[in-house]
């Protein structure tokens, strides 16, 4: 049952929609950034693994110079799992027991802008492992910080981060957090899927627009995010809701034929 409602997310997400011959020029050439770009948090809560044990501070940040720099604070509660011989994602070696990591969701007025998958590493996670690793060593009630590089400063409004932990026994990762990030990467799903339905209807009204490629591009990005997410919500309520929603896309989908 998960791997085909897996397997339905990500057809219909990925629908082609007939964008044959949808062609064009993406300039994706970095410039150097003369003025700084305030973004707010989407939400203080970090989504994930780890959301139990750390909060982003409430406050406006600046991506500067291609980078956004997040205070995060650790909260007062104990991890319920040793954090001896782990290491950032995208790093291994001799005696690393389990890895960890944060991502970040980068939104702009249209929806998601860009993804850091909380599990990369290298290129596509943290600007520097230090960071994640200056996190994972706060004290309770400390604050830290951590950088992430940006693509299109200028498209970005709001974010929100991740966080993941795999760990060598297969213990536990938090208590509490696995049904409360299930039920919000519901809510986030659905409104995923509500935007999708639109994209669907606008391409039918027009299949020239020129922005359907972009938003198409973002939205098959987002749902390669949405179907690492939905892997972690296999319990009979949560595939049972799923399962709706899918449905609720597979039928606009026909009906756009």
């Amino acid at each position: 049952m998960k791997k085909t409602l897996i397997s339905k997310i990500v057809v219909f997400l990925l629908i082609p929609i007939l964008f044959t011959g949808c062609g064009g020029n993406s300039n994706t050439s970095n410039t150097e950034e003369t003025k700084p770009v305030t973004v707010k948090p989407k939400a203080v809560q970090i989504k994930g693994d780890l959301g139990d044990y750390y909060e982003v501070v409430n406050r406006d940040f600046q991506i500067k110079d291609g980078l956004i720099t997040v205070e995060v604070k650790r909260n007062m509660k104990d991890f319920i799992f040793s954090t001896n011989g782990l290491d950032p994602y995208g790093t291994s070696g001799e005696g690393v027991l389990g890895l960890y990591g944060f991502g970040i969701e980068l939104y702009g007025n249209a929806g998601p802008e860009e993804i850091k998958n909380a599990t990369s590493g290298g290129m596509g996670g943290p600007y520097s492992n230090e960071d994640v690793t200056g996190l994972f060593k706060l004290k309770k009630g400390e604050t830290g910080f951590i950088r992430w590089t940006v693509e299109k400063p200028e498209n970005i409004k709001t974010f929100q981060l991740t966080s993941a932990i795999t760990l060598p026994d297969g213990s536990a990762k938090s208590s509490g957090s696995a049904s409360s990030n299930c039920d919000q990467f519901i809510k986030d799903y659905e409104a995923f899927v509500d935007s999708y339905i639109k994209l669907l209807k606008k391409y039918k009204a027009n299949p020239s627009d020129p922005t359907i490629l972009q938003e198409y591009t973002d939205a098959v990005q987002k749902a390669s995010e949405m179907q690492t997410e939905a892997s972690n919500c296999t319990d009979a309520k949560y595939v049972n809701r799923l399962t709706k929603i899918v449905n609720k896309l597979a039928t606009a989908a026909a009906s756009m034929n």
